[in-house]
């Protein structure tokens, strides 16, 4: 293995370690903070929302080898407009605070000492993320988990469209990174959209599984790394 010029992250699952999502949560947050909170019930707005994603299910019910994402924005756009509902805050702020309150999020462990190595290191680094949130708003969500973060972007598929496996963001990454896909290792938890979309670009694929009964192994001939702790990547890093 040789050391990588740049390491990509994932988001949940990776960075972080997420409880479930919870509607209700979030749609309470986001009546407090309107203007008319009292016009329509968290319960009417769980029905909404469930209609809504029926039909953005529908819609993407199709055989193409890549997924669509559909931003939160614009899911915001339908359910405010349907429930009547009325604020003073920009869809990046409602973003944030509905981000903030459907879920329970803490630091995977090591990944702290894993970016502050890459920090003092000179890597580059960036995340990428199928989420529905823009780009800043789960740039500002990982900086309350992580101020210190040496993250020089954060891409979603929200503000790209498609999903991982497609190619595309990483792609993109390599570019603003201004580094050659086959220097940069890009580290997540699903094999499906994190290993065959890294490698499909170019990247060499780092895939954590805490449940792997081994600590560190190339898979398919070195195609890829799997790992079971963030720790070990950093002493992997630290021996090339």
């Amino acid at each position: 293995m040789r050391k990588p010029k740049a390491i990509v992250f994932d988001f949940g699952g990776t960075l972080v370690i997420d409880s479930a999502f919870d509607f209700e949560r979030g749609a309470h947050a986001l009546k407090n903070v309107a203007l008319n909170g009292d016009k329509v019930s968290t319960a009417q707005l769980k029905h909404i929302w469930d209609e809504l994603y029926e039909g953005i299910n529908i819609a993407f019910n199709h055989s193409a080898p890549y997924g669509l994402e559909t931003p939160l924005s614009c899911m915001f756009r339908y359910l405010f407009d349907v429930s009547g509902l009325k604020f003073d805050k920009d869809l990046l702020e409602l973003e944030c605070i509905f981000d903030s309150n459907n879920s329970d999020r803490t630091r995977a462990k090591y990944m702290k000492e894993l970016l502050q190595y890459i920090k003092e290191s000179g890597i580059k680094t960036a995340v990428i993320s199928n989420i529905t949130l823009s780009g800043e708003a789960l740039r500002r969500a990982i900086e309350k988990i992580y101020p210190d973060n040496p993250f020089e972007f954060v891409i979603t598929s929200a503000d790209y469209c498609l999903l991982k496996p497609a190619p595309h963001m990483f792609i993109a990454a390599a570019k603003r990174l201004s580094v050659a896909p086959e220097d940069c290792f890009y580290c997540g938890d699903s094999f499906e959209a994190d290993v065959k979309g890294a490698k499909s670009a170019g990247y060499f694929p780092v895939l954590y599984d805490t449940s792997a009964s081994e600590k560190s192994v190339f898979m398919d001939d070195g195609e890829y790394l799997k790992i079971n702790s963030w720790n070990v990547l950093k002493e992997l890093l630290s021996e090339v």
